[in-house]
């Protein structure tokens, strides 16, 4: 597994279910799911900081270039 333990820990608190899923598997099989990291510790990282809530699509580009630019690029991407 290449992520890191805190790109783990921000993708559990994204998608809990999923990591709870891995969590289970991991328990199930006996192994962990990075030789120094137990997906189990993961999750129980990710609970103690809490759930990330997804910001609306363009957030961070309307921080940088402004509403219009934003607006002109979602009206592209979605067209």
């Amino acid at each position: 597994m290449l992520a890191s333990e805190d790109d783990l820990v921000c993708a559990a608190r994204l998608r809990p279910g999923m990591a709870a899923l891995y969590a289970d598997l991991e328990t199930r099989i006996g192994h962990r799911f990075k030789v120094d990291l137990a997906m189990a510790d993961v999750v129980a990282q990710a609970q103690a900081l809490g759930p990330i809530t997804p910001q609306p699509r363009g957030t961070a580009m309307r921080r940088h270039l402004g509403d219009q630019a934003t607006d002109a690029y979602l009206r592209r991407l979605t067209a």
